[in-house]
């Protein structure tokens, strides 16, 4: 990394590339699908994404002059994924277009409509599956995220003040997240 070494390492790209070391940037990720949808996912524009993480809550028992601490129970936090609102496919004649809000709006009536109701977990708990890549776009990591549905679908919202891109905020429930390490795959 530069500005410093650490175990005679760092210090500039040159040391870098000479002990192998391949950074992941904060732009070489990639949604492989969402909610077991890999056509829609690939055709759709993300802007941001928050990174799976969790936390492990604490029990604790009181002794007769401690207080001992355990771990209790792993709390998987939501994951936020913004996307541009944009009217998807081609020009050409007979191309079909497709709003991304409209993709959206079909993920969020597997779990409830108006005519349905809510449905059953079985119904709308699906995987996703999101990947971080090195600079050159080898894969780094790839996260599974098991039952995991949209819990909130945000249309942005309408101004006449600037003249940005309409997103859709998605927030993304899940049991829990499994991290390979070793994906080995380029995009």
């Amino acid at each position: 990394m530069p500005g410093f070494i650490v175990n005679d390492v760092g210090g500039g790209s040159a040391s870098r590339a000479a002990a192998g070391i391949k950074p992941v940037y904060n732009y070489t990720w990639d949604i492989k699908s969402l909610f077991e949808d890999p056509i829609n996912t690939t055709r759709l524009l993300a802007k941001d994404a928050t990174m799976p993480t969790f936390t492990i809550t604490k029990d604790t028992v009181d002794g007769s002059s401690l207080t001992y601490k355990y771990a209790g129970m792993v709390v998987w936090e939501d994951i936020k994924v913004t996307f541009y609102d944009v009217v998807l496919g081609g020009d050409s004649p007979g191309a079909i277009q497709l709003k991304a809000s409209t993709i959206f709006k079909t993920w969020r009536e597997t779990v409830w409509s108006n005519s349905t109701g809510l449905r059953s977990p079985s119904d709308y708990k699906k995987e996703s599956k999101i990947s971080t890549y090195t600079l050159d776009w080898q894969a780094e990591s790839a996260w599974t995220l098991h039952g995991s549905w949209p819990s909130v679908v945000k249309e942005g919202d309408l101004t006449y003040t600037n003249t940005d891109i309409k997103v859709v905020e998605v927030t993304i429930s899940y049991d829990w997240a499994v991290l390979d390490e070793s994906p080995g795959t380029t995009q």
